[in-house]
């Protein structure tokens, strides 16, 4: 059955359907209510996956909201939820898993396959792993929220990039086993037709400069948590809107769109640095 059924996903979740499903039911031909019901499906009998979607989804907004309004998204490495974040992100992802996928993406609308489902439970753990060592081994310049100096030095990047560079490996492993037909899994997703082809193409430019800053803020950047936590965003954000985008409740620019303005959100970070700097100038 080409036909694929997806739930409320942050990891990337797209199952097979329901034998029972008819056409009448499908969520092309749904509207308003009937479209969000889609989104609960019987892979995800007990609702796991669900609510920790819904859980993931509320935490990201609460803190970059903490972040704009209060310059900060206050994950303090004393409290408990600062050590909870990324075990909770990447639970999300890994139970992705129990729905199935197609190994081959789709050629006309920006939905999850195979390759792709995996790239975003390793880059999401890529992002976890940097702040969990960083929670257990801090860089040296952030005393003040240990109340104690425990310089790392040179020691606390290399871990970092050794992280990045496992990750980034464990990414072209599956490519190797999963690409399809050669094509890259976000330059090459698919758009509405009728796009004109200048957005496409500084869409795709913008997407290469997001991901190569990406890699280089894990590696060298000193506020480590919240640029791990919001580089994580997009990446379990895209995979939702594909399940939106499945349900016919968003188009494949519409995709294009949102996920753009993910990845931009993750520029509050130094745009809030850049303003205390100038307001400390100020002073």
């Amino acid at each position: 059955d080409s036909r694929l059924d997806v739930g409320l996903n942050m990891g990337g979740d797209n199952g097979a359907n329901t034998p029972s499903e008819s056409p009448a039911h499908s969520p092309s031909k749904q509207r308003g209510w009937g479209r969000l019901a889609s989104l609960f499906t019987f892979h995800d009998r007990f609702n796991m996956h669900k609510i920790l979607g819904i859980t993931c989804l509320a935490h990201y907004l609460v803190r970059f909201f903490w972040l704009a309004w209060y310059g900060t998204m206050y994950l303090d490495p004393a409290h408990w939820t600062t050590w909870a974040t990324p075990f909770l992100h990447i639970l999300l992802s890994v139970s992705s898993f129990i729905f199935p996928v197609p190994k081959n993406r789709f050629g006309s609308k920006p939905i999850i396959w195979k390759e792709l489902q995996m790239h975003n439970v390793i880059f999401t753990a890529r992002s976890c792993a940097v702040m969990i060592f960083y929670l257990v081994c801090p860089v040296y310049d952030d005393v003040e929220l240990y109340g104690e100096a425990r310089p790392t030095g040179m020691e606390h990047f290399v871990g970092r990039f050794v992280i990045i560079v496992g990750c980034h490996y464990a990414a072209d492993w599956v490519t190797e086993h999963y690409q399809d037909r050669g094509r890259t899994t976000t330059r090459d997703m698919p758009w509405d037709q009728g796009t004109p082809e200048w957005v496409v193409r500084y869409t795709k430019r913008y997407y290469a400069i997001c991901q190569l800053l990406a890699t280089t803020a894990l590696i060298g950047q000193t506020g480590v948590l919240e640029g791990a936590f919001a580089i994580a965003f997009p990446i379990q954000l895209s995979t939702f809107l594909m399940t939106l985008v499945r349900k016919s409740i968003l188009t494949g620019s519409q995709w294009h769109f949102w996920y753009s303005v993910s990845l931009g959100m993750v520029y509050l970070i130094p745009l809030v640095e850049a303003l205390r700097v100038v307001g400390g100038l100020r002073e």
